[in-house]
This record gives structure tokens, C-alpha cells and sequence, in this order.
């Protein structure tokens, strides 16, 4: 047998050297790519503020910058339910679908919003408490007086379905009327606030002395009534207005606190 080529087997001896090396070149690059990849099970693994171990036999994948962590634990960590079918090889996570309530320092928000509300509301409550002045109770009689009068209130009666106030008023100006404006008195103790006009059973809840001008020397004495109070009441305050009956109608308020 001869082992000189003919020219015809050296053209395909070429081609078929040629056709190698272009199918070897990939798997030389591909060969001479780096991969930067391990399993690690110390990487701390924190849902909503609070830190989680995998578990026994769990480890995390780091390639290429990136961790990729067992589908099972995330999952059943938010709450769903992991099942891997092996025969079709597929990874089935079920959830509920219903947006879980958001959580702050393990409160639900509108919780978090009500306590918040009613902080702000004791700290307003606490300042318009401050801004008012202090009560100082005192036993009777009380007496106070403005430009047109001098007032002083005397006894305080709880009777059977009312309760009466005696006032007497005494003029200090010749030339100015005065008179109190009983239907805007009022009894006040706690939240609890007693008008002239609130009387169901009264025989007489007028005092039509009342009616009558206050000038300089004058005097009247006369009373006040409200409904019934608590016979066990320690402290109430008194409100009296009287008003100038000269057609300016321009009225004085004046506030008794009374210790019974």
C-alpha cells in the first residue's frame, strides 16, 4: 500500500482540521471562564426586623454575587405552603392571596394609629387643663361685686325636686339698672352642668323679683332655682350674669365656687 496522499485526501484532511477547530473553540473559552461559586450555611437570613437559622442540612448558594436560598424555608418563613412533585419536577407555593395586615413593633397599623391618636388626645386634654385656672372652693356665703353691683351669694338648698340658690344684690350707680338674668344661670359640678330651664317639677320656678331694676342703695333679695343635685355633692360652681337694662343690654358674668 502506498502512503503518499493524493491531493484529492489532502483537501479533505484540511477541511475535516478545519471543522475541529472551530467546534473545539467554544469549549476552550468556555474552559477558560472563571466560576466563583460555594455553599455556606452562615449568612443571617432576617424577616421583618428578626433573624431566622436554616435549618438542619440547609445551605445557601453564592455564585457570582449572588446567594440563592431553599425555596421551602423562605416560603414556609412568610407563611406558605411548599410540595415538590418529583415526577414532573416542579415546585408548587401556595399563599393566601389576601394581603396580610402591616405590622409595626408587632402591632398592626391601625393600632398603632389609635394609640397614637389617643396619646395626642390625653397630651391636648392635659394642656387645656393647665390653661385653666385652678378652682378654689370655699364655703358660703361668697361675695363679689363689678361696676353696677355688689353680689353675694348666701345658702345653697337641696330641697325634695330642686335645688335653690339665694343671692342678694345690692346697686352701686345711681343712674345704671341692673338686673340678673336667671335663665342664664347655671349649676355646674364634674360634667355635669343644671339650668333653671331643665326644672320638670316646680310649683314656682320664677322669681319675679328678679325682674325689677338694681340702682344705687337698692337691694334685692331673692333666689335661683335648678334641678335637684346629688345630696352627697362636695363642691359645684355657680354661674350669674346680670345685664344693664339701659338698652345696651351689655352683660356681666360672674363664676361662685362653692364648697357644700
Amino acid at each position: 500500500m502506498s502512503n503518499k496522499f493524493s491531493f484529492k485526501q489532502l483537501k479533505v484532511l484540511s477541511a475535516g482540521i478545519v471543522i475541529g477547530a472551530t467546534l473545539i473553540a467554544p469549549a476552550i473559552s468556555f474552559a477558560n471562564t472563571s466560576i466563583s461559586a460555594w455553599l455556606t450555611n452562615d449568612i443571617a437570613i432576617f424577616f421583618n426586623g428578626h433573624q431566622k437559622t436554616l435549618p438542619e442540612g440547609y445551605e445557601i448558594l453564592v455564585y457570582n454575587g449572588r446567594t440563592y436560598t431553599p425555596a421551602r424555608f423562605v416560603a414556609e418563613e412568610l407563611g406558605a405552603e411548599v410540595v415538590w412533585d418529583e415526577a414532573s419536577r416542579n415546585i408548587f407555593i401556595s399563599y393566601d392571596k389576601k394581603p396580610k395586615e402591616e405590622v409595626v413593633d408587632e402591632k398592626p397599623i391601625q393600632e398603632v394609629v389609635e394609640e397614637e391618636n389617643q396619646e395626642k388626645e390625653e397630651k391636648q386634654e392635659k394642656q387645656e387643663e393647665e390653661k385653666q385656672p385652678q378652682k378654689n372652693y370655699r364655703k358660703l356665703p361668697l361675695s363679689k361685686s363689678f361696676h353696677e353691683a355688689y353680689v353675694e351669694v348666701t345658702v345653697v338648698h337641696i330641697d325634695t325636686n330642686e335645688t335653690v340658690v339665694y343671692v342678694e344684690m345690692e346697686g352701686r350707680r345711681e343712674n345704671i339698672p341692673v338686673q340678673l338674668n336667671q335663665m342664664a344661670s347655671k349649676l355646674e359640678f364634674g360634667d355635669t352642668v343644671y339650668r333653671p330651664q331643665d326644672l320638670k317639677r316646680s310649683v314656682n320656678p320664677i322669681d319675679t323679683r328678679w325682674y325689677h331694676d338694681v340702682r344705687e342703695d337698692d337691694k334685692i333679695t331673692g333666689w335661683v332655682k335648678f334641678p335637684k343635685i346629688p345630696e352627697d355633692t362636695k363642691n359645684l360652681t355657680l354661674y350669674l350674669e346680670f345685664f344693664r337694662n339701659d338698652g345696651t343690654s351689655e352683660a356681666t358674668g360672674m363664676e361662685f365656687d362653692i364648697a357644700l
